[in-house]
């Protein structure tokens, strides 16, 4: 009897060592964006990466309730830039590109987003955890303003 509860523990314990394992690994592959490498000088429709799960839960967990404006009038895009550290994405509103656009940034060595929205000429920048936003994303919100 004592064997079998030695043996039941045991199993349990390795159980649950795997379980917690797996739970990790999936969390880690969940939110990697490191795919978006592969963009390069390819359309945002191209990739259909509005249908990416981990690309747009990033994004409207930073924007909120304007990621409704972002993906309504993202219209006319830019083929994205790959950079040796970034992945850039640009779109506009149709017919309305100087005063209604988007920039998306992705740093991979820090696994950061920054999202920039500008609406009617304003605009509005984005950073995970409140991290200072690249100059990239400062000019583009400089322009036009």
């Amino acid at each position: 009897m004592k064997n079998l509860i030695l043996i039941l523990l045991l199993f349990f314990i390795a159980f649950i060592t795997v379980a917690q394992s797996n739970s990790k690994v999936k969390s880690k592959v969940g939110t990697s964006l490191a795919y978006l490498k592969n963009y390069n000088e390819k359309y945002p429709g191209e990739v259909r990466l509005f249908s990416k799960p981990q690309f747009v839960n990033r994004v409207k967990a930073l924007t909120g309730a304007r990621y409704a404006l972002l993906k309504k009038y993202w219209n006319v895009e830019s083929p994205i830039e790959i950079g040796a550290d970034n992945f850039i994405a640009y779109a506009c509103q149709a017919h309305n590109c100087d005063v209604t656009n988007f920039m998306i940034i992705y740093d991979f060595n820090n696994d950061k987003m920054y999202v920039g929205i500008r609406e009617e000429e304003k605009a509005k920048t984005y950073s995970e955890n409140g991290t200072s936003i690249p100059a990239r994303l400062t000019q583009w919100a400089n322009d036009n303003n």
